[in-house]
C-alpha cells in the first residue's frame, strides 16, 4: 500500500495551490476532495479545467488515484427539479473525474439528516439506489469506479452489500471505507473490511473520539478508531489500492500545517510496517 492524502488537507485553497502544497511537502499520490471537484464545477469549463489540472499534475510528478463526488446532492428525493439537478451535478463531477484519470470516485448515498425528514425512508433508499444506477450508466463503458462510501448511519458492511446487489453488482460499482464513519457508527473495522472484500477500492483513514466527524490524524488523543483491526484486515483481503488519508488542519499557520504532513508520512510508514503491528501487541 502507497501512502495517499485528500486534498482537502488544504480545503482553504484553489485546486492549482493545493496541488502545489502537497506535492511541495513530498506528497505525490493524492485525492481530488469533494471541495476541489465543486471549485472546478463553479468554473465556466469545468472539464476543460480539469484536463489542465491534469497536465499541471503530470508537470509537478503527481497523479490523482481517486477523487470525491460533491456532497450537497441528494438522489433520495422524489421526482421534481431538486433531483434532476442533484443528478446533472453528479454526473458533470464524473466527467471532471473522467478528464483527470482519478479512476476511483467516492459517493455518499445519502446526506445525513435527510432520512429523518422523509415520510418514508424505504422510498427514500428506492430513490438513492436508481439514482446512483443512473450514474454508473453513466460511466458505462469506462474504467472510472463509483465507490459507495459509508455514511455515519451503517455500522456494518451488509447494508453497503445491500445497495451494491440493489445495483445488480455493475462492473463499475464499488466500496470505500471511511474509519471515521464506521467508528462514529460503532462498526467493526476488520469485520467490515473483511467482509467487502475484493470490492474494498477505496479507504478514507482518519479518527475521531466517537462524538463526531473529526477528521483526525490516526492515534490523536482521545481518537478510538481500533488502528490495530486495519491493517491486519487490509492485508487479509489483498487489498491493492493507496492508503489514503482524509485529514483536516486548516487551523494551523502554513508552517505548521507543512510540517504535519511530514509527520503525516513518518505515521503512514509506521502503520504499515510490523513495528507497528509489533508496538500495539506490546502495550
Amino acid at each position: 500500500m502507497i501512502p495517499s492524502i485528500s486534498s482537502d488537507y488544504f480545503d482553504d485553497k484553489s485546486p492549482e495551490q493545493a496541488l502545489e502544497l502537497l506535492v511541495g511537502a513530498g506528497w505525490c499520490v493524492l485525492e481530488f476532495s469533494n471541495t476541489h471537484t465543486d471549485h472546478l464545477l463553479e468554473r465556466d469549463e469545468p472539464v476543460r479545467e480539469a484536463e489542465k489540472f491534469l497536465a499541471r499534475s503530470a508537470d509537478l510528478g503527481a497523479k490523482f488515484i481517486q477523487s470525491h463526488l460533491p456532497l450537497e446532492p441528494d438522489l433520495g428525493r422524489e421526482a421534481s427539479p431538486d433531483r434532476d439537478r442533484s443528478i446533472e451535478t453528479l454526473k458533470r463531477a464524473l466527467d471532471v473525474h473522467l478528464a483527470m484519470g482519478t479512476g476511483y470516485s467516492m459517493h455518499h448515498v445519502g446526506r445525513l439528516g435527510f432520512m429523518e425528514k422523509a415520510d418514508s425512508p424505504d422510498r427514500v433508499w428506492d430513490n438513492r439506489i436508481a439514482g446512483l444506477c443512473e450514474l454508473l450508466d453513466h460511466v458505462k463503458g469506462t474504467d472510472q469506479i463509483v465507490c459507495v462510501e459509508n455514511g455515519i448511519a451503517p455500522s456494518v458492511i451488509d447494508e453497503v452489500l445491500f445497495v451494491i446487489e440493489r445495483c445488480e453488482r455493475h462492473p463499475n460499482l464499488g466500496v470505500c471505507l471511511d474509519t471515521g464513519h464506521l467508528n462514529l457508527a460503532g462498526g467493526e473495522q476488520g469485520k467490515y473490511i473483511r467482509g467487502a472484500g475484493p470490492l474494498l477500492k477505496c479507504l478514507h483513514i482518519h479518527d475521531n473520539d466517537g462524538t463526531r466527524d473529526q477528521h483526525q490524524f490516526p492515534y490523536t488523543k482521545g481518537g478510538t478508531v481500533r488502528w490495530s483491526e486495519v491493517v491486519p484486515a487490509l492485508r487479509e483481503i489483498g487489498f491493492g489500492g493507496t492508503f489514503n488519508f482524509e485529514v483536516c488542519e486548516s487551523s494551523s499557520p502554513m508552517p505548521i500545517r507543512l510540517a504535519k504532513l511530514d509527520y503525516l508520512r513518518t505515521l503512514a510508514e509506521l502503520m504499515l510496517a510490523d513495528q507497528h503491528d509489533q508496538t500495539e501487541k506490546n502495550e
